[in-house]
């Protein structure tokens, strides 16, 4: 996510259609994603079915499951298995090794610019001017360290572990996060302006509360391991019910937290039921983002300026190809947001519940200890939000002490 970040920095903020390279983005890596499934689910099956078919001509069951091959098997084992079977064979297995060096040298590429452009975009790059190679050095160099580990017999089970916990985990939680402060933190203070500040926290923090807990209540039932088996008959108790049981909880916490907020609610202006609701419940961050990126290749002569929430305007997002529709708010705030938290939460679940490829907790804890490193400094920048700011130039100190201090003074909502 930070690659795609330093990507789109590099865009024009006067001349590039956000919505429409979004819309071109999400296409093409849908399009590429089914792809390479229909590709890859041909294989395995047809490597399925003539392992059925040899094992049955001297009278034995196949018991290789293609469809169960994931990461590191898929790519290198069950994969180059099918290609095999293939005319010309070689030409075949260059071809996708080929494609695989090339999609790794291109990530080396990507993570080095992620980290060339967040240095030189914050406050000491702009300060200092390092060179490039005074950024790519170094962190090729970490890089490098951090790749031996992948050297020894060992490897490809860490690469394996630490993928998962980068991805099912950490990359899953981090849009989670993004969402979360997009669609809740942003312009929160416009909506402590209308409905007053006690009022929209309990607004948030009730429906972020009740979606956490009533995800873990659907996720916290017997499973399908013999020992849940023998709960499931002593106390009756379905995935489905547990389900049904988490979404009643989520969806009672929130019309509470809403009516809650709302008799709460004490702004500097009265105003109505609708208009409170709106406060608490829309997506205000999303919206000035929304109205942002609308407007930049706008002919406002022609079409005027566009405004958020205006029948003309909204309308007009509906059906073209350069604006965000009205949709695009309650995508990131709401569904986007409750969709991913869950997902992390099965994740997690899973992990917890099995060790994650049977592998032991002592090889494990390697990609957790790097989950939660992610996870410490995405806290650090949440908490402590003033260290992305320049201190010589915002802080007003004129020592170092005193910049670092008011770096790591933490900026409440």
């Amino acid at each position: 996510m930070g690659v795609m970040t330093a990507y789109s920095s590099h865009n024009s903020k006067t001349k590039t259609n956000v919505a429409m390279s979004e819309k071109a983005i999400s296409l093409s890596d849908t399009g590429i994603a089914l792809l390479g499934g229909f590709a890859i689910y041909e294989v395995l099956g047809h490597m399925q079915t003539q392992c059925v078919k040899q094992k049955a001509l001297i009278g034995e069951t196949c018991t290789e499951n293609y469809y169960e091959q994931a990461s590191m098997g898929l790519a290198f084992i069950a994969y180059p298995s099918g290609l095999a079977t293939l005319e010309a064979p070689q030409f075949w297995g260059i071809i996708f090794f080929g494609c695989l060096i090339m999609l790794g040298i291109d990530s080396a590429f990507s993570l080095a610019e992620c980290m060339v452009t967040f240095i030189k975009d914050c406050w000491i790059g702009l300060k200092y001017r390092p060179k490039t190679w005074m950024i790519v050095l170094p962190t090729c160099i970490v890089g490098l360290l951090a790749g031996l580990l992948y050297c020894f017999s060992s490897g490809i089970i860490y690469l394996d572990i630490i993928d998962n916990y980068l991805n099912n985990w950490g990359m899953v939680l981090i849009g989670t996060l993004e969402c979360f402060a997009v669609g809740w933190v942003y312009k929160i203070d416009e909506q402590y302006e209308k409905v007053g500040r006690l009022s929209v926290l309990v607004y948030n923090i009730g429906f972020v509360f009740f979606l956490l807990f009533g995800t873990i209540v659907a996720l916290a039932v017997p499973g399908k391991k013999p020992v849940d088996i023998a709960l499931l008959g002593e106390y009756g108790t379905s995935q489905a019910e547990a389900l049904g049981v988490g979404l009643a909880i989520f969806f009672i916490g929130w019309i509470l937290s809403t009516c809650v907020a709302i008799v709460m609610s004490k702004g500097q202006e009265q105003i109505g039921l609708g208009s409170k609701l709106w406060a608490l419940m829309g997506w205000h961050g999303v919206d000035d983002l929304r109205t942002q990126a609308n407007n930049i290749v706008r002919n406002k002569e022609k079409d005027g300026v566009w405004v958020a929430n205006t029948w003309k305007s909204e309308f007009q997002a509906l059906y073209r190809h350069d604006c965000f529709c009205i949709a695009f708010g309650f995508l990131i705030k709401y569904f986007s947001y409750a969709l991913l938290l869950v997902v992390t939460c099965t994740n997690i679940k899973g992990d917890i519940e099995t060790a994650y490829g049977g592998y032991p907790s002592d090889m494990l804890i390697v990609g957790q200890l790097i989950f939660v490193f992610m996870l410490v400094l995405v806290l650090i920048v949440a908490i402590f939000p003033r260290i992305m700011y320049d201190p010589f130039k915002h802080s007003g100190r004129d020592s170092h002490l005193g910049r670092l201090t008011w770096m790591f003074t933490p900026k409440a909502c």
